[in-house]
């Protein structure tokens, strides 16, 4: 899953959770905002992307956690 499916993918989630309990989970906000801090953002010379956020390779550990949590 890429950073942007993910973005997706967390996206829905909310906007099905809005709809059915009156718009406000702040919850789901802070795990969207938490995975839009560590995007990918710069290539090293390996041509790798890293993570914005902690500057480690991305998918950092952070993503890695929510994604394997939402399989």
């Amino acid at each position: 899953m890429t950073h942007d499916e993910l973005l997706e993918e967390l996206n829905e989630i909310i906007k099905d959770f809005d709809q059915k309990y009156d718009n406000s989970n702040p919850y789901y906000k802070a795990l969207l905002a938490v995975v839009e801090l560590h995007k990918p953002f710069e290539i090293d010379r390996e041509g790798n992307y890293n993570c914005q956020e902690c500057e480690w390779g991305h998918p950092c550990q952070t993503i890695q956690a929510i994604k394997r949590e939402l399989a």
